[in-house]
């Protein structure tokens, strides 16, 4: 509450404790008075009047204060319902953006989840095209290998075909081989030519 509320409110309760403590006064008179059995007007007036005043006084404090207390607490609970409907909107509003961003942060698991998907089939696509250019040029590279040992192996068999067709002739021109021989190294020299061009 505020420091005029507290001062008013204040003020009230002194007024009603002297009330009080007046009335009670006029109850214990009143009883006296009883006792002695003697009933004087002017005493009574008096306190009528002594009444009337008290009650004036406090209908004249209680004017102003009561209503200004009343009022200052209706426009505190009014000020306080209305902070408590914008916190409650506020409220409202932040969680409709959490929830927004609940949804676009799914939305973008999901695209980050298929791009990595995307990601890994392409590299996975691009080794096994990596893997499979080896292998061709290893098999070329083999095939081109077993080219050359077959070449270097005819070549040198061709070497070693003339070696023994040259000891051949110098052996038929010195006269060591009989015509037989000769017949059957001739046939053996041109069975082992066509292998070699097989």
């Amino acid at each position: 509450m505020n420091e005029y509320l507290k001062r008013n409110l204040s003020i009230l309760i002194c007024f009603m404790v002297f009330v009080f403590l007046a009335c009670a006064g006029f109850s214990f008179a009143e009883e006296a008075g009883e006792a002695a059995h003697h009933v004087n007007v002017a005493k009574e007036i008096y306190k009528w009047i002594n009444f009337l005043i008290l009650a004036g006084a406090l209908f004249f404090v209680l004017k102003k204060i009561v209503p200004e207390f009343f009022s200052a607490r209706v426009e505190n609970i009014k000020r306080t319902l209305e902070e408590s409907r914008r916190a409650e909107k506020e409220a409202n509003e932040k969680l409709k953006i959490a929830e927004e961003k609940i949804k676009s942060l799914n939305k973008e698991i999901e695209i980050i989840r298929a791009n990595a998907k995307a990601a890994i089939e392409k590299e996975k696509k691009r080794i096994l095209e990596e893997a499979n250019e080896k292998i061709a040029r290893i098999e070329e590279q083999n095939e081109q290998n077993i080219r050359q040992a077959i070449e270097l192996s005819v070549k040198e068999l061709k070497e070693e075909i003339i070696k023994q067709a040259t000891v051949l002739a110098e052996d038929m021109i010195k006269g060591r081989i009989t015509p037989e021989e000769r017949k059957k190294l001739f046939n053996n020299y041109v069975k082992q030519l066509g292998e070699i061009n097989e």
